[in-house]
């Protein structure tokens, strides 16, 4: 979704609210915006809002990460649930 709204200049969170019913899993990385880096998720970024929407809630969420490490990705679920708690 970001790069695609980069990309193409849309509100990310305006197509979110057009698809929403369509929604049935998400996968989530982070990037830069220019390119799909599959980066682990980071703290106070935009996409948590949208994650942790109570539409969303019996949505599956898939961790997509490349070249991380497996403490790394245990540190990342930490940080979901933390972000999950907080909404």
């Amino acid at each position: 979704l970001n790069l695609a709204t980069n990309a193409f200049a849309f509100d990310r969170f305006a197509f979110v609210d057009l698809v929403q019913d369509h929604i049935v899993a998400m996968e989530l990385s982070h990037n830069d915006g220019l390119e799909d880096q599959h980066l682990p998720l980071r703290h106070n970024e935009w996409y948590w809002d949208i994650i942790h929407d109570s539409r969303f809630e019996d949505t599956f969420k898939i961790l997509e990460f490349r070249n991380t490490a497996i403490s790394n990705i245990a540190e990342n679920i930490k940080i979901f649930e933390e972000h999950k708690n907080a909404f």
